[in-house]
């Protein structure tokens, strides 16, 4: 009895453990165009861009961000950002 009680104890605590370390990355294959962060009212084309936790629009090409009272963070490659404040537009070549 002693034993099934540590076994699901320990499986408690594997599994605890390791929702925490999976909520650690937001984003698994970052690309070109990806919206990492928006911030008051920010739109990709006529849409209005709402942060989702684990949901990260892109841009897609020719198409336009601009931002009205916000800004946005966008991932231009692996680790370069582009940081649009109020009143910015874009367009990803």
């Amino acid at each position: 009895m002693k034993t099934l009680v540590r076994l699901a104890l320990g499986v408690a605590v594997m599994a605890g453990a390791s929702s925490f370390v999976a909520s650690a990355q937001s984003v698994i294959s970052a690309k070109s165009g990806l919206i990492h962060y928006a911030e008051g009212r920010v739109y990709l084309g006529d849409q209005l861009v709402e942060n989702k936790f684990g949901n990260f629009p892109d841009i897609k090409e020719n198409a336009q961000l601009r931002t009205e009272e916000g800004r946005a963070e966008v991932l231009l490659c692996s680790r370069p950002l582009l940081i649009a404040s109020s009143r910015d537009a874009g367009h990803l070549l």
